[in-house]
């Protein structure tokens, strides 16, 4: 298993997060973090749109449709998210955001290629000694 993150996936969805946080634990005030919070989630929902073809097969496949439905759902989800800012919301948005990089950002290896790798390294120890 490898993990590969995008930087700046991480520092678009990590500033919103934080400042989301900010907001419904009452340490920043809304009214002037709303609109920069809203463009952040937007790049975060055409982020998900094109990286699902790049790093998952079955979307690759059907790349329009997947970014046609995860803009579709993805910018209303947003908008419930920005407009409702609390607590709970942010907790549902950081564990979100945890799928969703579970999903892209963890390479894990084919059992076979493992399976493989053991053999390799068996062989490599029957030579040695």
């Amino acid at each position: 298993m490898r993990i590969k993150i995008c930087l700046i996936c991480v520092l678009v969805s990590g500033l919103w997060l934080i400042l989301s946080a900010g907001i419904a634990w009452s340490f920043l005030a809304a009214d002037k973090l709303i609109i920069p919070i809203s463009l952040l989630m937007g790049g975060t929902v055409i982020g998900i749109s094109d990286m699902g073809p790049k790093r998952l097969a079955w979307a690759n496949r059907k790349s329009r449709l997947w970014k046609l439905i995860i803009i579709v759902i993805g910018f209303p989800l947003a908008y419930l998210a920005v407009t409702n800012i609390s607590v709970p919301v942010v907790i549902a948005d950081f564990i979100f955001l945890l799928v969703i990089a579970s999903l892209f950002f963890i390479k894990r290896e084919p059992e076979h290629s493992l399976q493989e790798n053991v053999r390799k390294i068996e062989k490599q120890m029957e030579e040695c000694c």
